[in-house]
This record gives structure tokens, sequence and C-alpha cells, in this order.
């Protein structure tokens, strides 16, 4: 089971980004790596971060964890050209999370690749998804009750198969400017995956406690006391509304 961590330390768009100062941005990433590489010891799980403005990654990782950290996959992947930045950040991250989904070669169709903003970390990621073996080619994600044509691209997943077929496109037409993000795409092939029997689509089994700031909007998310108790209050049912809504077959 991987996870990737799509990273731009130093952002070549300058619309709809809040946060663009690099050491800033290193500094978060470092703390997510660190995250990342310890989860990594206790469960079935190799962090992968892929980076696309040159940043030194061997150098990121050991400043992060203060070793090598064996654990931890890196890419440099080229930075992208000036007509794909000027689609926005959803165009780019789509470009790095097909360089490492081709960087993983034919391995198991079936092997769960999950993909993370590389500034942030899920606090119960081990809650939220299942370390058994999947048995059918699968797509899990956060889906919502309402707006269906929106989902969550800060954490989900796929088995390696689905990425290279069903995942393969999205995020190539996301134009920012248009005001087509990478979620109305990710929205439309979950979708249309719900509705073929050749995929599972699944929910996370509870909602992702994200944590870090956003890079778009510069909110922290996850840390503060309203939406601590909040999510503390609404758990069990969620959990529950999950388990009997666990898989999705569309709208």
């Amino acid at each position: 089971m991987f996870i990737i961590l799509t990273a731009t330390v130093t952002p070549q768009v300058d619309e709809h980004i809040h946060l663009i100062d690099p050491e800033r941005r290193r500094e978060q990433y470092r703390s997510a790596i660190a995250k990342w590489v310890e989860l990594s010891e206790d469960m079935d799980l190799q962090p992968f971060i892929v980076e696309n403005s040159g940043e030194d990654l061997p150098r990121l990782v050991r400043s992060a964890v203060g070793h090598r950290a064996n654990r931890m996959r890196h890419l440099a992947v080229s930075p992208p050209l000036p007509s794909v930045v000027s689609m926005g950040k959803g165009a780019a991250e789509a470009q790095m999370l097909n360089a490492a989904i081709q960087s993983l070669g034919s391995g198991n169709e079936l092997e769960m690749v999950f993909k993370c903003t590389g500034r942030l970390f899920v606090r119960n990621f081990d809650r939220c998804v299942s370390q058994a073996p999947v048995q059918q080619r699968t797509l899990i994600a956060d889906i919502p009750r309402k707006n269906f044509s929106w989902i969550d691209s800060r954490f989900f997943g796929a088995s390696l198969g689905v990425w290279k077929s069903e995942l393969r496109d999205v995020g190539v037409s996301s134009n920012d400017r248009e005001g087509i993000n990478y979620e109305h795409e990710l929205a439309t092939s979950v979708n249309n995956s719900a509705a073929s029997d050749d995929v599972a689509v699944q929910n996370f089994r509870e909602k992702p406690w994200v944590v870090g700031q956003s890079g778009t909007t510069g909110h922290l998310y996850g840390t503060s006391f309203v939406e601590t108790s909040r999510r503390t209050m609404t758990r069990p049912l969620d959990r529950l509304r999950r388990h009997f809504q666990a898989e999705f077959k569309g709208y």
C-alpha cells in the first residue's frame, strides 16, 4: 500500500494560491513527511513523495526524519510547462500523479495507492481504510451526501489498475480560471466508475481527519476547538452512515 504525497516547494502557479513562501511550505512538507514515515513504521504503508519544482528530495526527507528513511520513496519530475501552469495547480498536480503512477511500473494491479496533498496529514488514516488486500479493482474517496459534482481531492485512493485507466486523465483538463477544478474531474470519474460493473467505488470508513494548512486559502485544517468538537460529536453517527453506505453506486 502506497501513499503518494504531491509536493511543490516553490510554486509556479501564482493565482488562486495563498501559501507561496517556499520556506514555510518546506517546513510543512517536513512536518507531514515525519508523520507519514512514523505511521509507515506501524502499518503496511510506503510513503512516496513526488515534487516538481527542483527541490533536493533526499535532503528534504533527511531534514524531516533525521535519517534516510528507507520506507520513503521519492521522485523528482520536471516543472510543468507554462501552458500547464496557466491552467492552475490541479493540472500541475495531475502531471505529478501520473508520473508517480508510471514509476510504480506493472506491479500488482490491485495494490492500493492513496494520494494526499504533501503538506497535509490524515490523523485517522488507519481508521479510514482497510489494510486487508482488495479483491477487485477499487476506488475509494470521501463520498459526499450532496454536491456530487465535487469530491475532495486532498486525500483519496484507488487500486493501481484504476489509477492507470479510470483516473489517468483526471486533472488533464482542469482549468482554475474557467472554474474547472481537479475536484470536478475526480467527481466525474468517481460517478462513471460507480456506474460500471468493473470498479468497486467505496466510501472511507470514517471521515478523514485532515490536518495542515490550505495552500489555496490559508485555512488551518482539523485543529480548531469547534472543528474538533464537531467531529467528536458526529463521529458515531457518521461511521454508522458510512457502514450502511460503504459502496457507492453513482448518481
